[in-house]
């Protein structure tokens, strides 16, 4: 009797516990704040858990502050609202196989990600229409729209079609205004005597990498498609396949880009454009990439004024401070600094008419610090030629600052011509024990057998072993030795009064002149030299 009284108590017991909890968790819902409005976080938990000295060190670290949440949109009211002002676009081009090279689909560096319908085959048959499609968006009441430029790239015929609020599509021929390969961005006008809906541009340096963005397009020829993914990373580079990898700042996102969603709008939460979607990895899922709206606001207005982009240089070769090597960095005093080291400068242009050189830091333009290399080519390339910006550099651990008027980056890119000397005169050389190179004074054979020209002056490297530190750090025979130490060598005797005052444990600096196959460039090595 009483083991049926106890477990009585005990069953009641906990039924109670449990209507008590329930009744806890209603109460607690019903007296909930209501979700935050659209675009503001809603109130972060107070609830943390504290670090615990049982826990690895990892949790110890994280810190004890809680993560403010978003209240999300509805997808469905952006995509309604700036749906009419994205179109559909679709070129025809007619070719004629005698001017059509074989394998035609490797030339444009955007066919790996983006293949074109009815281009495979026969290059040889009868001249034939090849149509494809791609993606772009209204960005003027007047009919302005941007796309890709390998959309439309040797188009015939643009047509363009869109969408007003009933969703009746209306079709128009479309005008390249104007193009540039190397941004891969296009500007297309139609004419039409309604106004029409358009898109506002965000600004896409605010991005941060976890926004939510969505992707409109016509992948596979299904249209108006609408993606939704978060921005995976910014500043990407398409190395080897962008037209000029220089000027790459990618976005990528893992919002699902597919073959006919080239030049459609990447937009954020507020239904602003912040990217062009251009190109997807077809070896990987959820890797798209998009180029920043912030570039095409720079591209567009000379687009609309001359229909071709000049963009500023100022004819240097530069790298990443990250780039360099522990002994670059503690002989040029960069430790923990960010910005472009100055590898070569032209003669003659821009910089050199600055009074800037090799080895020179450069940390800032007109007064913004820069983040590296890709920073300052963006910041110089968003001026035009004759355009002047003022530069922040360390030379010997000082800075200093210089104004640069920019000449045209299109002209400053070609390579100078090589002229060679037929004289002739036997070598002398000398061999740098602890690094592992010989050389030696250069002479007519020399010159003509590593096409060094008559300018260039200093030793070539007529060796190197494959145990030292010099081929470890790149230098190959047929380099010439500019300067050792910033110190000119125009002898082998030049060379060697400077080796000779390097003393064991120093970092020793070569300016060297290299040959390529896109004709010359000069570039400094380091080296730490170590006991015989």
């Amino acid at each position: 009797m009483n083991r049926t009284l106890q477990a009585t108590a005990l069953v009641g017991a906990m039924l109670g516990s449990i209507l008590l909890g329930f009744m806890m968790v209603r109460v607690a819902s019903e007296t909930a704040p209501p979700p935050a409005a659209f675009g503001t976080p809603a109130p972060a938990s107070r609830q943390v858990i504290p670090a615990s000295a049982q826990r690895p060190a990892f949790y110890e670290q994280v810190g004890t502050r809680p993560v403010a949440t978003v209240t999300l949109p509805d997808f469905a009211d952006i995509y309604a609202r700036v749906l009419p002002a994205v179109v559909s676009i679709s070129a025809t081009k007619f070719t004629d196989p005698a001017n059509r090279p074989d394998g035609n689909m490797l030339q444009d560096p955007f066919s790996y990600f983006f293949g074109r319908p009815d281009q495979e085959g026969n290059p040889h048959r009868q001249p034939r229409r090849e149509e494809s499609g791609g993606t772009g968006f209204v960005i003027t009441p007047d009919g302005y729209i941007l796309t890709n430029f390998h959309v439309v790239e040797n188009a015939d015929i643009v047509r363009v079609a869109l969408h007003d609020d009933s969703g009746q599509e209306f079709n128009f021929e479309g005008r390249v205004v104007g193009s540039d390969p190397a941004t891969d961005i296009a500007l297309v006008k139609i004419e039409s005597d309604a106004v029409l809906t358009y898109l506002p541009l965000g600004d896409s340096d605010s991005l941060r990498v976890g926004e939510w963005v969505m992707a409109i397009g016509n992948p596979f020829f299904y249209q108006d498609t609408l993606t939704v993914g978060v921005v995976s990373a910014k500043g990407r580079r398409l190395t080897g396949l962008s037209r000029d990898p220089s000027l790459d700042n990618y976005i990528q996102t893992d919002a699902a880009i597919n073959v006919g969603n080239s030049g459609g709008p990447l937009l954020n939460l507020y239904g602003e454009v912040i990217g062009i979607n251009s190109a997807v990895s077809r070896v990987g899922q959820g890797i798209g990439f998009t180029i920043p709206i912030n570039m095409a606001k720079l591209v567009v207005p000379q687009l609309r004024e001359t229909g071709r982009v000049a963009r500023g240089a100022i004819g240097v070769t530069i790298t990443d401070f990250s780039a360099l090597d522990e002994d670059d960095r503690e002989y040029w005093g960069l430790a923990d600094l960010h910005g472009a080291f100055i590898q070569e400068v032209t003669a003659g242009q821009p910089a050199d008419r600055a009074g800037l050189r090799y080895g020179d830091a450069v940390v800032a333009v007109d007064g913004e610090p820069l983040t590296g290399s890709s920073d300052l080519i963006l910041r110089i390339s968003s001026h035009r030629p004759g355009e002047s910006i003022e530069m922040t550099y360390l030379r010997n651990g000082r800075k200093r600052t210089a104004t640069v008027r920019l000449g045209d980056r299109e002209a400053i890119v070609q390579g100078a011509s090589i002229t060679r000397d037929d004289s002739s005169s036997e070598p002398e050389r000398s061999f740098f024990h602890q690094v592992g190179i010989e050389v030696a004074d250069l002479d007519a054979d020399t010159r003509r057998r590593f096409q060094i020209p008559t300018q260039v002056e200093g030793v070539v490297i007529a060796d190197v072993s494959v145990r030292g530190d010099a081929y470890e750090k790149g230098l190959r025979p047929g380099m010439v030795i500019l300067e050792v130490n910033r110190q000119a060598v125009a002898t082998l005797g030049d060379y060697r009064a400077i080796i000779e005052e390097v003393k064991d444990n120093e970092i020793v600096a070569f300016y060297v002149w290299i040959r390529t196959r896109d004709g010359e460039s000069r570039n400094f090595i380091t080296f730490r030299v170590h006991p015989e």
